[in-house]
């Protein structure tokens, strides 16, 4: 019986520093306590937006600290809370994005 060890591939290393599910909250839980829908003193992202490939976009559509941004993120568990979040944060800027 043969084994296949070492098989698993690891992720591109431009992928490999994406946020956890745990900081995307962190963002979210951050960004409702100071009623805002987006942290603009945010510092930019380590990630090389040049060697994403378009099938990885979706990946990063959470990746700033942005409640907007969060609600098309790919985990269904960031959505509900940034539309949550946004809800509780109470500006009417963000109204139509939940719409």
């Amino acid at each position: 019986m043969a084994l296949a060890l070492g098989c698993a591939s690891n992720p591109p290393s431009s992928l490999q520093s994406l946020p956890t599910f745990e900081v995307k909250i962190g963002w979210i839980l951050s960004l409702e306590d100071q009623r805002i829908l987006r942290d603009i003193s945010a510092s930019p992202t380590s990630i090389n937006i040049d060697t994403i490939t378009d099938s990885q976009t979706e990946l990063l559509a959470g990746f700033q600290p942005d409640l907007v941004k969060s609600l098309v993120d790919v985990d269904p568990r960031i959505r509900r809370r940034a539309a949550l979040a946004i809800g509780r944060v109470g500006r009417l800027e963000g109204v139509n994005p939940l719409s």
